[in-house]
């Protein structure tokens, strides 16, 4: 436990891009060594982010010698650093992953999933924004147990404006 402006903490959550890691995506000496005191003070750190485990967030953890579970995935999924096992998720239940994807397809709207610590992108193409990955093809995904997906800027405004009108008139719960 460790005392910060007069309270005890446990546990101290960071998320990643900005806080973690800078924009070069590395994480600086000083941030290594505050993690490092927080840990002989018994300090559980673990991070919540966005991204999905595998790739930059796995190394990471493996770089800071991470044990605690980590929130990934915008929180749908739970990762043991150590196993890199999915100890815990949520994931856009498999009718509505198809529906909406299927929506995505007929408008010809560029899009991502991740899951099972791979990014799928229509022709495996690689988005350098989503950090390094596995990048497999949308057609070679099996629509079931999906943690995100990530809609990319829709360039025809008119396309764009319908697909923000039916997303929140059929994909509430989303």
């Amino acid at each position: 436990m460790v005392k910060i402006d007069g309270k005890n903490y446990r546990a101290i959550i960071s998320d990643v891009d900005g806080t973690l890691m800078g924009k070069d995506r590395t994480i600086s000496q000083e941030v290594k060594n505050s993690i490092r005191k927080l840990k002989t003070s018994n300090v559980t750190f673990l991070v919540a982010t966005g991204r999905n485990f595998y790739g930059l967030i796995k190394t990471a953890c493996k770089e800071l010698d991470l044990k605690a579970p980590q929130i990934t995935a915008g929180g749908s999924e739970i990762v043991d650093p150590r196993t890199s096992e999915v100890i815990s998720a949520e994931y856009i239940p498999n009718n509505e992953i198809k529906r909406l994807f299927d929506l995505l397809v007929s408008k010809n709207v560029a899009f991502w999933i991740e899951k099972d610590f791979c990014v799928y992108t229509k022709d495996a193409q690689e988005y350098p924004s989503l950090g390094p990955s596995v990048y497999k093809k949308l057609s070679n995904i099996k629509l079931n147990n999906v943690p995100k997906l990530g809609i990319l800027p829709v360039e025809d405004v008119q396309i764009g404006e319908e697909l923000e009108v039916r997303l929140k008139a059929e994909f509430k719960g989303l």
